[in-house]
């Protein structure tokens, strides 16, 4: 069983430009010898499915020299064995004694799940030999090949090489070109963080959730590099530094859950190298021109979420916005529906506030609300607060009609689950307006304090009374994994994983275990790279299961099964037998 790995098989032989090491590796026990060196081939994605990963097309091939002189034959025999990730089992296999009908291309073998291809005797002497192409996906790990010719005198001569698929090709970068650097006059330093910097910067084979960023060309230790550090450089290389040196600004801070370095900036230089890398360590930068300026201390901001009966609202997210490389950011409300945090009291930098809710709940809209609203509709009743207005519009287009009751029903009465809520500027608002509501507030005075009223509402919920039907609260943890700053989650944790039994005829269960409450997408792909089955899984803290079956994968053959989730990633090979 082969772990976190993507191979997908190709049945075409193009031109591949590759790099050879220097050694050769052979054993000679005859007059004919077999040559094969290591083949480094660099990754690009795949341009029939450019969402499966970044892979190259192998073409095995080794070089024979002199002939056999064997008096009973002088015909040469073949076989070659791929072991694919270097796990111990072949996955693979070109040889002499397979089938005839399997020529010139890789064909299953579903007795004994290997690839195989029929590689025919002869005579020749003094050329090179090739294998069908095989596309391998990016991966640290490499492939052993073992090359081996025979006589029917019993004389043989083999070799060994690896092949290897790596991502030689820079991160491009795209940086804000300016920014201004807002400094309080009490403090000589100011924290920055790399990746605040960042407009979009892409990479050919790693997603942009998977680039880190960094200043003036200083990586964080590699040897370090999943956990928090302070870091310096010295002799042109990464060493440990002390908080004592970062807080001097002549150190840098490494975060692995943000992906960012950061460093403290007195404003001496106008400009700023900022880096991008991929996980292969390819790297480039990009600049951004500083204007520091001072700011004139804090603004305390005071922020309050209550229900549309007064009750206060717990595990809010209070995000404020502001024209600064350090926002967003924001606090969640404690028990008494409050967050209190600073921002700089300045109203230049267009500092908006805003407020959203999440929760578990199957409860809260129930027929009555249905009613309040259908009688609404069709006049018997009119609503009497701008609040029920908003809750009725379920799918938020400021109207309200017959779509909204229809969605009421699918959402809430016929499928009793969903959790939206909906957070809005607390004012008085009429009900004959009550498509006017704002969502966010904008720091218009600097007075040193600043107020925001939120109120919270849950779509569906006419009678308002959500929040007196025990509802359950998301864990504020599991709420931070899907807030605005998704990408300071870890992405190094990778979960554990295994497919039982495996191979498999009529059924499989896949098994993996979860740190916490997650989305976990399943997609089972064939060795064309095509997707046969694909799902997500809302996985619980421990351990988790997932039945495959013939419905999901029909024919005998070599799959792989990808996981994503927050926790990490993995890949595991299934072999379907019928």
């Amino acid at each position: 069983m082969k772990h976190f790995f993507t191979r997908m098989l190709m049945m075409i032989a193009p031109m591949v430009v590759s790099a050879k090491t220097t050694t050769t590796h052979s054993k000679i026990l005859s007059n004919f010898v077999i040559q094969a060196s290591d083949h480094i081939y660099p990754a690009n994605p795949n341009p029939s499915n450019p969402n499966s990963g970044c892979m190259a097309t192998v073409i095995p091939t080794a070089s024979v020299s002199g002939n056999s002189t064997c008096s009973q034959s002088d015909f040469m025999y073949y076989e070659v064995t791929i072991d694919l990730l270097s796990d111990g089992t072949t996955d693979y296999i070109a040889s002499s004694a397979v089938r005839t009908d399997w020529m010139g291309a890789w064909h299953f073998d579903a007795t004994d799940n290997i690839y195989k291809t029929y590689l025919p005797a002869d005579n020749k002497s003094d050329y090179t030999l090739l294998l069908p192409s095989i596309a391998l996906t990016q991966d640290t790990k490499l492939h052993n090949v073992v090359w081996k010719i025979y006589d029917l005198c019993g004389d043989t001569s083999q070799a060994n090489s690896t092949i290897s698929v790596i991502d030689k090709k820079a991160p491009t970068p795209y940086c804000v070109s300016e920014t201004s650097i807002f400094t309080p006059t009490d403090s000589q330093y100011v924290e920055l963080w790399a990746r605040d910097f960042d407009k979009g910067a892409f990479d050919n084979c790693n997603a942009q959730m998977k680039l880190f960023f960094t200043f003036d060309g200083a990586v964080p230790i590699k040897t370090r590099i999943n956990e928090d550090h302070f870091y310096k450089i010295v002799d042109g290389k990464s060493v440990n530094a002390s908080r004592k040196e970062y807080m001097e600004g002549n150190a840098y801070k490494w975060l692995p859950a943000a992906r960012s370095v950061g460093k403290m900036l007195n404003c001496e230089s106008n400009e700023l190298r900022i880096d991008v890398w991929d996980r292969a360590y390819n790297t480039d930068y990009c600049t951004v021109i500083l204007n520091c300026k001072q700011i004139n201390g804090k603004a305390n901001i005071y922020n309050f979420v209550r229900s549309v009966k007064g009750k206060p609202v717990e595990n809010a997210y209070i995000e404020a916005d502001a024209n600064i490389p350090e926002f967003p950011k924001g606090e969640y409300t404690d028990k008494d529906g409050k967050a209190h945090f600073s921002v700089p009291n300045s109203i230049e930098f267009n500092t908006k506030f805003s407020a959203s809710y999440t929760t578990k709940k199957k409860k809260g809209v129930d027929l009555k609300d249905y009613v309040l609203l259908k009688e609404h509709l069709n006049g018997t009743k009119q609503l009497k607060y701008f609040w029920q207005y908003i809750a009725g519009d379920i799918n938020k287009d400021k109207i309200l009609d017959m779509n909204d009751l229809n969605l009421m029903y699918d959402y809430y009465i016929s499928r009793p689950y969903n959790p939206s809520w909906f957070v809005i500027v607390d004012e008085v608002i009429a009900p004959t307006d009550w498509n006017t509501y704002k969502t966010e507030r904008i720091l218009d005075e600097e007075d040193g304090d600043f107020y925001n009223n939120f109120l919270a509402i849950k779509l569906g919920d006419l009678d308002g009374n959500a929040l007196d039907q025990d509802v359950d609260i998301l864990d504020p943890k599991i709420v931070s994994e899907a807030d605005s700053a998704y990408w300071r989650k870890s992405p190094q944790e990778v979960f554990n994983a295994s497919i039982v039994p495996n191979p498999f005829s009529d059924e499989s269960v896949l098994s993996f275990d979860l740190p916490s409450h997650q989305l976990v997408t399943v997609a089972i792909t064939d060795m064309n790279g095509q997707k046969v089955y694909a799902t997500q899984i809302e996985g619980i803290a421990g351990k988790n299961q997932l039945i495959l079956d013939n419905e999901m994968i029909s024919k005998s053959g070599l799959y792989l099964v990808r996981l994503n989730g927050l926790s990490g990633n993995k890949v595991i090979k299934l072999i379907k037998v019928k």
